[in-house]
């Protein structure tokens, strides 16, 4: 009976220590490390915002110079200052800049349609908004590619993060939250009024960049 009552003991001083040591449960699973560090989805972040923004400011700055050769000077003005507004530290706030220039951008649209002989002048102009175009494009699309990715790592870390955590990284990933979401849309938009835009300057006899037609050709 003692040695019984000793090896007993012995088995409860093993199994005491074990889980002092953190020795998991027979059967147990340990928790798996999280598919993502906060350094990565910052970092996931970080590049996605900045194809983004390059993206939109592209966009606006080709519409002012259409704007601007269609003789359109007021609404050429409020959406170059809305592409010089635009930077990293307001990506999620681009939506609204955006909205705020619909009226100027409707404006050169209709002017677009009824636009047939420019002057020597106009299609340089138009040229120039062209190479311009070529950006906006090949941000959007350098974005498209990030966008899912970046997502992924930024809701894999708010997903695995503390209760005491969780609110602050949400705030630190907050323009990728945001803007990932948009971007397919967003490059679908784009690619629509590039196509408009090099079909205008085909009829008023200017050339497109290849690199901009070899862009919208591989969307």
């Amino acid at each position: 009976m003692r040695k019984v009552t000793i090896a007993l003991v012995m088995v409860v001083l093993m199994a005491g220590t074990s889980f002092a040591f953190g020795i998991p449960k027979l059967g147990g699973k340990s928790k798996e490390a999280p598919a993502f560090s906060l350094d990565d989805a910052m970092a996931a972040q970080t590049d996605l915002v900045s194809a983004y923004v390059a993206g939109n400011k592209a966009d606006l700055e080709t519409k002012s110079i259409i704007a601007d050769a269609l003789g359109l000077k007021e609404q050429a003005a409020e959406l170059m200052m809305a592409s010089e507004s635009i930077n990293e530290g307001n990506a999620k706030d681009i939506s609204a800049t955006q909205a705020k220039t619909e009226n100027a951008q409707k404006a050169v649209s209709e002017k677009m349609d009824e636009s047939k002989d420019l002057s020597a002048d106009a299609k340089k102009k138009v040229g120039l908004s062209l190479a311009c175009l070529t950006k906006c494009v090949l941000s959007y699309k350098t974005a498209a590619g990030l966008s899912k990715g970046a997502l992924e790592s930024a809701q894999s870390v708010v997903k695995n993060a503390s209760m005491t955590k969780v609110m602050s990284i949400k705030n630190d990933l907050g323009p990728v939250l945001s803007i990932a979401p948009k971007v397919p849309g967003d490059l679908t938009s784009v690619v629509a009024t590039a196509t408009k835009y090099v079909q205008f300057a085909k009829n008023a006899g200017v050339k497109p960049p290849s690199d901009l037609t070899s862009a919208l050709g591989a969307l």
